[in-house]
């Protein structure tokens, strides 16, 4: 199913990146919503309950906001090294997140 659209943004969505990982595409798809990008990550529910999916995850936004999309992903916050960094320090926590419950 597409993402819907509502009257006054009837855009095409378009492939903006092809991902392996979910949780590569997860963090890349959370960078863009907050820059203001609207996403739609496509097969995310498919897989295993690991983070490697059951086939390429595409993280899909609109055509008029490729151009924006493509400028951002040029951010050192997107490189390969920083989401490996994260989730290596993900799984040496033991896959929990930070206890926020004293907040």
């Amino acid at each position: 199913m597409r993402p819907e659209t509502n009257s006054m943004e009837c855009d095409e969505w378009v492939v903006f990146y092809t991902f392996d990982s979910r949780l590569s595409a997860q963090m890349a798809r959370g960078y863009l919503e907050s820059e203001g990008v609207h996403c739609y990550l496509e097969n995310e529910n498919t897989g295993t309950a690991e983070y490697e999916s059951g086939g390429p995850l595409r993280l899909l936004v609109p055509a008029s906001q490729l151009a924006l999309a493509n400028e951002l992903s040029d951010n050192p916050a997107c490189s390969d090294e920083v989401v490996e960094d994260a989730y290596r320090r993900w799984e040496e926590s033991g896959g929990a997140g930070r206890d926020r419950t004293a907040e």
